[in-house]
């Protein structure tokens, strides 16, 4: 056996196996192929070798015939796989990610199932992946393909995300007139309202702050400008606050609820990258 091993070692050194698998790594549609690249060892038998050389001929052959194997790039997401069986929370690019592999999975069981009689060696991996076909659906309901999640993700998030654009159209409609009026006109720094603390103020000139009722949340660099919110607008402000409080927790339940499901099916997501 160690005499095999030197063997081996030296037929490595001696053809530049590190430098040929480096640039097949460099050819690799994700990182995770190239660190499988930079891996492979030389064939230690016969039947080893004609058995890679077939399936790089199955490959050969769809790239040939133009029926080449759907294979984009795909994230490396074994860390986020591992993190969610562990009970972590995912935030919504990490389940996007997850939503890219199984999308990929199932188009490149798809693919080698319709062309299983001429790559049988190819479709003998491609049977053992696994779709996860009900745990896609469930992401893709929630999050959308740039990472964000959905309003339309439960009838609960639904109805917090209008209330809380109702009550913003409320308190600006508020600011708008308070902004127009001529009560207002000598007081306010300039004609605009703003965001302090997540919560909307006017900018009322320094010397007229005791002239707005209300609480003073900043001041300008210059000093010269006090970012009021008027007294009557606290209750309305201070509704938009648990509204948008009750949004964050809805959205967290349902990444949790998610990232739960992923955990369960922690083993298949690992074998799914690996096969792809």
């Amino acid at each position: 056996m160690a005499e095999r091993e030197e063997l081996l070692t030296k037929a490595a050194r001696d053809l530049q196996w590190a430098a040929i698998l480096e640039a097949l790594a460099s050819q690799a549609s994700s990182s995770v192929g190239a660190e499988r690249c930079r891996r492979i060892r030389l064939a230690g038998s016969l039947a080893e070798t004609r058995a890679a050389l077939e399936e790089t001929a199955e490959m050969v052959s769809l790239e040939q015939g133009n029926r080449a194997l759907p294979m984009a790039h795909f994230p490396d997401a074994r860390s986020t796989i591992e993190r969610a069986a562990k009970g972590a929370l995912l935030n919504a690019p990490d389940l996007r990610d997850i939503s890219i592999v199984l999308g990929l999975v199932a188009d490149v069981h798809r693919f080698l199932k319709n062309h299983q009689s001429d790559v049988p060696r190819l479709w003998t991996l491609g049977t053992d992946l696994d779709d996860l076909g009900a745990l896609k659906s469930a992401i893709d309901h929630a999050i959308d393909p740039d990472g964000n999640i959905l309003e339309s993700a439960t009838p609960e998030l639904r109805a917090l995300t209008r209330q809380a654009s109702s009550l913003k159209q409320k308190i600006r409609a508020r600011l708008e007139a308070i902004l127009a009026s001529s009560q207002f006109a000598d007081i306010l720094q300039e004609s605009y309202f703003a965001q302090r603390e997540n919560r909307y103020v006017i900018p009322v000139k320094v010397e007229h702050k005791g002239e707005v009722p209300g609480i003073i949340h900043d001041v300008s660099a210059s000093g010269a400008t006090v970012f009021i919110e008027p007294r009557d607008l606290i209750d309305l402000n201070n509704h938009i606050k648990e509204a948008e409080l009750a949004i964050e927790r809805e959205a967290r339940r349902i990444l949790q609820d998610l990232s739960d499901q992923m955990g369960h099916h922690d083993q298949s997501l690992l074998g799914d990258l690996e096969i792809l």
